[in-house]
Parts: C-alpha cells; structure tokens; sequence
C-alpha cells in the first residue's frame, strides 16, 4: 500500500538541491597556452526549477600537501532554469591569471573547477571537474582541458 507523504518528508524533499545532469562541457581553444583566453560551455538538465543560480570558475594548482586556487572567472547573473528542456551556460572569459603561481607548480595535473550555486544562500548545486593536463613546449605551458563526460 501507499502512504501519503508526511510534512516532514515533503519538507526534505525540498530542502534538496536539484540534480544536474551534464550532457556537454567543452572547454575552448584546447591545446593552447594556460594562460590564454578560455570559452567554457555547459549544456544540462535539471530535475527541478533553479529560481536563482550563479556560476563559478576556480583552477586548482595541486602540488604534494598544497593547493593553490585561482578564481579564473564569474557570472552573478542570477540565472533561472526550468525543471523542463536542456540549458546552456557560456562563459568567456580573457586569459587565466597565473600571477603568485610558481612555474614548477603548473607542470602538475590541474582541475578546472565549474560550480553552479545558488545566488541566494551561495550554497553549491554542482560542481563539475575538468582535469586540465600541463605540458611544457619550450617556455610555455599547454593546457589541454578534459571533459568529464569523454
């Protein structure tokens, strides 16, 4: 038999952030400088409405026994979606300030950290986790940015 939901349960369910369920995150100019400029794109559904959500953009430096975060960008909006079709969140942003980041630290493997909160209580909805692999050509580091959907 079924039986109806008590208020209590009702008042869980909403209390639960959404879940998001990634179906594209491209990260563009690949194989380029870390430091260059960077075009992220996400594409998603959401099983309940977003009244307000912001996004975040961290690059995570990870040497033995330090992490080193760098706010690589930004979009306050807020931004509504609908528990309803697919979205797509874009965000350009000019170049990834490496400033304070020792050269020796960037030959480690990175993440891109995409994190989508919500505007109001800053609460994390999803995060989502690009590893970003480093190469040294000559002077320069090369990203290439892995979609964790690949």
């Amino acid at each position: 038999p079924q039986y109806p939901t008590s208020r209590l349960q009702a008042a869980a369910t909403a209390l639960m952030p959404p879940t998001i369920t990634p179906t594209l995150v491209e990260a563009s100019p690949n194989d380029s400088a870390l430091e260059a400029p960077l075009c992220l794109r996400v594409r998603f559904n959401t099983d309940a409405d977003i009244a307000a959500a912001r996004w975040t953009v961290r690059y995570l430096v990870d040497m033995t026994g330090r992490r080193h975060v760098v706010e690589v960008g930004e979009d306050t909006g807020p931004l509504s979606y609908s528990a309803s079709g697919e979205h797509e969140w874009q965000l350009n942003v000019p170049g990834i300030d490496l400033t304070g980041v020792k050269k020796s630290w960037l030959q480690n493997v990175g993440l891109l950290l995409v994190c989508m909160l919500d505007a109001g209580t800053g609460e994390e909805i999803v995060q989502i986790s690009c590893v970003v692999q480093v190469a040294k050509r000559g002077d320069e580091h090369v990203r290439t940015i892995m979609s964790p959907l690949d």
